[in-house]
C-alpha cells in the first residue's frame, strides 16, 4: 500500500497556490462546499476548467477559463482526453480537482483519463466536507438524492460481465439504492463496505440501518467491512485487500458511499483488468449541505503511471 498523502487544505495551501498549474472543478450552485475551492483561488490566474456532463445527451460539457477567455465545448467522452490537451495554454503539470463540485460519474471517469490517458505530471484532489447536511425527513433520513436510472457503467469504463463476480459496494446513507443495483444480478459473494468513523455521530450506523434488509437478504451482514470514510488512501486499501483474497475472481465496484470512495473504485478500475463499475447515476438535491467543516487535500501523484 502506497503512503497515505492526506493533508488538512491548511498545511498545503501555499504550496498549492505556487504550484497549480489547472483547476478541474464542477459547475457552479448554492452549496457553500461545492465552490469553496473555486473560491480559495479566484484572485490567481490559474486556469480552470468547469466539467459536466448530460445524462440527456449523453455529452461532456466544458468551460475552461484562462486569462479571461472563456472556451466552451460539448463533446463526447472518446473525445474528453484529446479536446482537453489541445485546449488554449492548458498545462498538467500540476492539476488540483475538486471533487466536491464533480458529479461522481464525471469525477470517476475524470480519474481514469488523469491516470491513464493524459500525462499528468502531479495530481491533486480536494474534498470539502459540509458542517452539516439538510433535506432530513421526519422519519429521520436524508433526501439527498432526486432520482436515479438503472444500473450501468461509466461511459468510457465500460467492462464486460464475467463469471465468479464478486460485488463491492460502498453503502450510503440510502439502502434503495442498493437494493435496486442488486437486484436481479448473479454474484459469488458481496461485500459490502461502510465509511466509519464518519463526520457526524452515528452517520454510519444509520447507514447500516437502512441498508440492513438488502445485507440480510443477501447474506451479506457478516462480510461488511469498514474503511474512513472521508479517505481515498483507506478505501484503496479496503478493496485491494478483498481483491487479494479472492483470487481467480471478478469484482463488480458499486459506489453509493461518499465521494472520496467514489475515487478509491476509479483507481482500482484504471489498476485492474478484473474491476468493473457500475453506478445508478443518481441526480443529487441542488442544496444537501450548508457550511464548510474543514478540507482534505490526496495527493495522487503516486498512482499516476
Amino acid at each position: 500500500m502506497k503512503n497515505r498523502e492526506e493533508y488538512s487544505y491548511e498545511s498545503v495551501k501555499e504550496y498549492l497556490h505556487k504550484q497549480v498549474t489547472l483547476i478541474i472543478a464542477g459547475p457552479s450552485c448554492e452549496e457553500d462546499r461545492t465552490h469553496y475551492i473555486a473560491d480559495q483561488f479566484r484572485e490567481s490566474s490559474i486556469p480552470i476548467l468547469y466539467l459536466d456532463y448530460g445524462e440527456s445527451d449523453k455529452k461532456y460539457t466544458i468551460e475552461y477559463w484562462c486569462q479571461g477567455i472563456c472556451t466552451k465545448r460539448k463533446i463526447d467522452h472518446v473525445n474528453l482526453h484529446s479536446v482537453l490537451e489541445a485546449l488554449p495554454s492548458i498545462s498538467f503539470k500540476c492539476v488540483l480537482a475538486d471533487i466536491t463540485s464533480l458529479k461522481h460519474s464525471v469525477m470517476m471517469f475524470l480519474t481514469y483519463t488523469l491516470l491513464t490517458r493524459i500525462p499528468v505530471a502531479h495530481l491533486f484532489m480536494a474534498y470539502v466536507k459540509p458542517q452539516e447536511y439538510l433535506n432530513r425527513t421526519a422519519l429521520g433520513k436524508y433526501e439527498l438524492y432526486t432520482s436515479t436510472t438503472p444500473p450501468r457503467t461509466i461511459p468510457g469504463m465500460s467492462a464486460r460481465n464475467k463469471p465468479n463476480e464478486v460485488i463491492i459496494p460502498f453503502l450510503g446513507f440510502d439502502g434503495d439504492r442498493f437494493n435496486n443495483i442488486i437486484e436481479g444480478m448473479t454474484y459469488d459473494e458481496i461485500y459490502p463496505i461502510i465509511g466509519f468513523p464518519s463526520d457526524n455521530p452515528y452517520w454510519h450506523i444509520e447507514s447500516l440501518r437502512n441498508c440492513m434488509l438488502s445485507l440480510k437478504n443477501t447474506g451479506s451482514e457478516l462480510n461488511i467491512r469498514k474503511c474512513k470514510a472521508n479517505s481515498i488512501y483507506d478505501a484503496c486499501q479496503i478493496l485491494e485487500e478483498i481483491i487479494s483474497e479472492n483470487p481467480q475472481k471478478s469484482f463488480v465496484l458499486v459506489p453509493l458511499g461518499p465521494r472520496p470512495h467514489s475515487i478509491a473504485c476509479a483507481i482500482l478500475y484504471a489498476k485492474h483488468q478484473n474491476v468493473r463499475i457500475i453506478y445508478d447515476f443518481a441526480e443529487e438535491s441542488s442544496v444537501r449541505s450548508k457550511g464548510v467543516r474543514s478540507v482534505v487535500i490526496f495527493n495522487l501523484s503516486p498512482f499516476l503511471t
